[in-house]
């Protein structure tokens, strides 16, 4: 449950991240990406605990990155993920 919440405040931080970075809106992003504006809206504020791989997917490509990077999964994660998997 606490790795769910770090990924998913990981990826409100890269969304906004990419949004300052191409000097889009919610709106554009949304535009772009086919993605609803609520959607993105509560992706952005980290209001979805379980977002579509679709969704996902569509940010990715309109920020022209890679699904990796969007959620820029660090090794403290990725151990944080291997030790749950190893109780």
């Amino acid at each position: 449950e606490n790795t769910q919440h770090e990924l998913k405040n990981e990826l409100q931080d890269r969304i906004n991240q990419q949004l300052s970075r191409k000097g889009w809106t919610l709106k554009t992003l949304s535009d772009r990406s086919g993605v609803p504006y609520e959607t993105l809206k509560k992706l952005a504020n980290a209001k979805i605990d379980n977002p579509s791989l679709q969704s996902v997917i569509k940010v990715a490509q309109a920020f022209d990155c890679s699904l990796d990077s969007l959620f820029a999964v660090e090794s403290r994660l990725v151990s944080k993920l291997h030790s749950l998997s190893s109780r």
